[in-house]
């Protein structure tokens, strides 16, 4: 995402991620240069690769994430890509869902974390049901057991 630092492979030198750009594409500040990258040419600086974006693949409307794809969607939860809705009225709620997708996308996160709680269920419920409506989100999951349990869901963004 945007901020981050990167090392740029074919460069051997770390990098600052200033956006992500269509496709495959993401522009890298190394030193006083700013290059447009494959991100296959990028790693984290433990060695992790990314994940390269098909070019040209149509979107289709989220779904809840099968076992397999579980695997792929996570991410690291921060403050900045959560979003606290207990003891929040649905509808309340749902506004601040819409805006933290959009405010999401904007800032350049891969994955959303919303804790809507266990309670009556409500939150959960109505959260999970507009999730399928939204262009933003490619795929989205309960959280497992480690990550907070079914207490969050975890969104990945396009």
């Amino acid at each position: 995402k945007p901020g981050d630092t990167v090392v740029v492979r074919s460069l051997g030198r770390k990098g600052r991620v200033e956006r992500l750009l269509k496709g495959d594409q993401v522009c890298v500040r190394v030193g006083a240069l700013t290059m447009k990258l494959r991100r296959a040419d990028l790693e984290g600086t433990r060695g992790e690769r990314f994940a390269e974006v098909a070019p040209g693949k149509p979107k289709k409307a989220p779904t809840p994430a099968t076992t397999a794809e579980r695997e792929r969607i996570g991410g690291l939860r921060v403050g900045a890509n959560t979003l606290d809705l207990r003891g929040q009225r649905v509808d309340d709620a749902l506004d601040l869902v819409d805006r933290f997708l959009a405010d999401l996308v904007a800032q350049g996160f891969e994955t959303g974390w919303i804790l809507h709680g266990h309670g009556t269920g409500a939150l959960k419920t109505a959260v999970r049901r507009m999730l399928p409506g939204r262009t933003e989100v490619r795929r989205w999951r309960p959280a497992d057991a480690g990550e907070g349990g079914d207490a969050f869901t975890v969104v990945e963004l396009r």
